[in-house]
């Protein structure tokens, strides 16, 4: 993608994130907000008070994880992006999304390892949805082994009502072959944006979550050919 922006005269800044490159440097109750927003939105405060850069103007691309959070960054940048771009942006709550990805690879690929992950998943998810789960609950009773604080961090964040709010410009882009964020979430998007005129959609028949060419029924084997 970098390449071909490049080649169209467009410059991009592209960053790893901090849980992979400095797991250590998150806080202890780290939220999702530590994980993604607060690096990007230092990103477009650098580009956007740096002389060199003041009269560019600024988009923000995010795929899977980085689209789910663009509203919040689209809000909380009060301005100082030219336009958003979302790229197989979940709609559907993470917790869920979780779920169902994990429902579809056991029916694609049975086995009892796979029948044992996915009971377990659906234990946690069950306990996530009920009252008792609070900010105390063991990380070890959680999807992922992450802490209370993460998972909160999701469950306050309400991206559809977001959105509906915003003036920024937003491109939704999605491929109509991803199994792991799909046509569903892609028409919650539109659902919760109809009539607002800053908004537009595209989906790509055939292209998976990687927005690569999906060859037959949609699974990991996606992969392999990225």
């Amino acid at each position: 993608l970098a390449e071909g922006l490049f080649k169209a005269g467009i410059a991009t800044f592209r960053y790893d994130k901090r849980t992979f490159v400095d797991p250590g440097s998150m806080p202890t109750n780290a939220t999702v907000d530590d994980e993604v927003t607060h690096d990007v939105l230092n990103i477009i405060h650098y580009f956007n008070n740096n002389d060199t850069f003041r009269n560019y103007k600024l988009y923000i691309i995010g795929h899977s994880l980085g689209a789910l959070m663009a509203p919040r960054i689209a809000q909380e940048a009060k301005g100082e992006v030219a336009g958003i771009v979302m790229m197989a942006g979940p709609a559907t709550p993470l917790i869920d999304l979780t779920l169902k990805q994990v429902t579809y690879l056991d029916s694609l690929f049975p086995s009892e390892q796979q029948h044992e992950a996915l009971k377990e998943i659906k234990q946690q998810v069950h306990y996530m949805h009920r009252p008792a789960f609070n900010e105390n609950s063991p990380a070890d009773s959680l999807l992922f082994n992450q802490k209370a604080s993460y998972w909160l961090s999701y469950s306050n964040y309400k991206p559809l009502q977001i959105i509906k709010k915003l003036s920024t410009p937003f491109l939704i882009l999605q491929g109509e072959k991803d199994y792991q964020v799909s046509m569903t979430d892609f028409n919650l998007w539109k659902k919760a944006t109809k009539g607002r005129s800053n908004m537009s959609f595209k989906s790509y028949p055939g292209l998976s979550h990687l927005f690569m060419q999906s060859e037959g029924t949609p699974s990991p084997k996606d992969y392999e050919s990225a």
